[in-house]
């Protein structure tokens, strides 16, 4: 493999950080190769098919009787298809040369970084290179290195000088060119110092550049040690507030940089504060009102006692946590404020949406009575608070304020409100439904039916049937317009000791069923299907008229 470097020998426009800075070593150069793709570019002549590796760069010849050996898959080869070099083993891909006309379309380029520690690791060099590929069918791959940026760090302090490029940054397409070592003349600018730490890859609007570290582990043997830098790596960055080109952080480099001046970001990415590093690094926010960067232990870090430190042990986020909770401390215990948060974000926003609902409410009283009375914590009790206030109900009033059976009133201000909401819905059903009063009334003495545990009967009016579609998971509230019109007929199968409990729901015709579905439209069955059998031969034997005529069993088509 042949390599060279561009823009790394002009050491008179370095800063006086740099002057002392070590080369990186030849081999550790050469394991680049390592992370790019290797291939096998083929040409079919007659009989036989004639090789080249890019990795070792040996030429193979491969004839029809090498058919299964390591020659005979070259003899097969397709163009895309993967396999092995017959020479040095590496996995390849095959590309026909003679199909095959512009190598920069392959994937040639990577973005690399080389730790170089001195002085026992007090001090650490990063150098940060683009290295492209240039491919090509007579040999091994070249490596061309263009130095982008490097990096000393110290504890305490650190220096980044970054080359600009005034026309463009070397992209994948420019592997040709960078190899014939154009940015050694007017396209290169000169290296400049930043003041605030940064990566050494410019963002750009669709370019999202990342890196690797060729040889991290020479981290564990300086002041970097306990950096963390693994953990941060992991963290996901916030959607629409920090920039990410993957699942995982990008700003690696700055964050060592932030590293060597505080060191208790290993104390934030410890104790649950991930979001408070990377507000640093991403933001250059410090959150000073919550946490203290110069701490020595994290209960100075979070600035808080040994026992509210102990009450979120456990919280992935804890610098939200305190950012939303810090108002009420001494106010509601912290214990209480993290077990909500354990629970969900959600729970605590509702929980001060509620606080700010109720004026003058103190906190402890509003916790006690969702811990009694709600099930679903306090987004149940909220949006009780939310329907009796648009149904007109004063929410000062202690007994609407705290009702006895929270489950009981939530329903029948939510039932207020959505009628409200559908007023006009309800008042054309309405008037509907008295227009076919006298067919109504005549199906209801045909259908209704008791007997043991359960009963039929016919639904009063639209609302109870949109309420009944709600409560099973099913769509007989579309049917309400064809029943207030007595075009069909929908009835509710129940239990007598839960009258008012959505159980099963009928559709029926002309005396004839045509559907039957519980919850979630399920089948009916059990007791509640011997039942229903009885009930449909009452219906065949003229149900709740005395005498069967053709007529009882036509209430629906009379009246459509």
């Amino acid at each position: 493999m042949e390599f060279i470097r561009v823009c790394d020998e002009d050491r008179a426009g370095w800063g006086d950080a740099f002057f002392n800075m070590p080369d990186v070593p030849n081999e550790e150069l050469l394991e680049v190769r390592g992370i790019f793709s290797h291939y096998i570019f083929y040409r079919r002549e007659k009989g036989c098919v004639r090789g080249r590796c890019t990795c070792c760069g040996k030429e193979m010849v491969a004839r029809k009787y090498d058919e299964g050996t390591f020659l005979g898959e070259l003899w097969v080869a397709k163009d895309k298809e993967t396999g092995y070099c017959p020479s040095c083993g590496e996995g390849v891909v095959y590309r026909s040369a003679g199909r095959f006309k512009d190598f920069s379309t392959l994937d040639c380029y990577r973005n690399v970084i080389f730790i170089l520690p001195i002085h026992g690791g007090q001090t650490v060099f990063f150098r940060c290179y683009t290295v492209f590929a240039n491919y090509h069918a007579d040999g091994p791959v070249r490596l061309c290195f263009v130095e982008k940026a490097h990096y000393r760090l110290s504890q305490g302090e650190w220096f980044m000088e970054r080359r600009t490029f005034p026309t463009y940054e070397p992209m994948m397409f420019d592997t040709l060119a960078c190899y014939q070592g154009i940015y050694d003349r007017n396209d290169v600018g000169p290296w400049q110092a930043r003041k605030r730490p940064c990566d050494p890859w410019q963002t750009y609007m669709w370019h999202y550049p990342h890196y690797a570290f060729m040889n991290m582990q020479k981290l564990q043997d300086t002041f970097l040690k306990y950096s963390r830098v693994r953990d941060f790596n992991r963290l996901r960055p916030k959607s629409g507030s920090y920039y990410s080109g993957g699942t995982g952080s990008t700003k690696l480099m700055a964050y060592l940089c932030y590293y060597t001046q505080y060191p208790t970001l290993e104390i934030a990415l410890r104790t649950g504060g991930g979001e408070a590093a990377r507000d640093l690094i991403y933001s250059h926010q410090k959150n000073a009102r919550v946490v203290n960067w110069k701490a020595r232990n994290p209960l100075e870090f979070w600035r808080v006692s040994k026992e509210e430190y102990r009450a979120t042990e456990g919280l992935s986020d804890r610098l939200s946590f305190f950012k939303d909770c810090r108002q009420y401390f001494g106010r509601l215990p912290v214990v209480d404020l993290a077990a909500m948060y354990r629970d969900g974000e959600r729970q605590v926003r509702a929980f001060f949406e509620i606080l700010d609902m109720l004026e003058g409410e103190k906190p402890a009283r509003l916790l006690r009575y969702c811990n009694t009375h709600s099930k679903q914590y306090f987004g149940f009790y909220k949006d009780y608070l939310e329907a009796a206030r648009e149904i007109g109900r004063d929410i000062t009033v202690h007994n609407v304020r705290y009702p006895k059976d929270l489950q009981r009133a939530h329903d029948e201000a939510v039932a207020a409100r959505n009628y409200m909401r559908n007023e006009k819905q309800y008042a054309a059903w309405e008037k509907k439904a008295r227009k076919y009063a006298k067919s109504d009334a005549k199906r209801r003495k045909f259908y209704d039916f008791a007997e043991g545990d359960y009963f039929v009967r016919v639904a009063k009016d639209g609302p109870e049937i949109v309420a009944e579609g709600n409560a099973l998971g099913h769509c007989v509230g579309g049917y309400v317009d064809r029943h207030v019109t007595c075009k069909t007929t929908i009835l509710f199968l129940r239990r007598v000791a839960e009258p008012d409990k959505p159980f099963y729901t009928v559709e029926m015709r002309e005396g004839k069923l045509q559907q039957v579905h519980g919850s979630h439209n399920c089948g009916i069955k059990g007791e509640a299907k011997d039942f229903f059998d009885r009930w449909l031969a009452w219906l065949e034997a003229g149900g709740g008229v005395r005498k069967q005529t053709r007529r009882a069993k036509s209430t629906e088509r009379e009246a459509g």
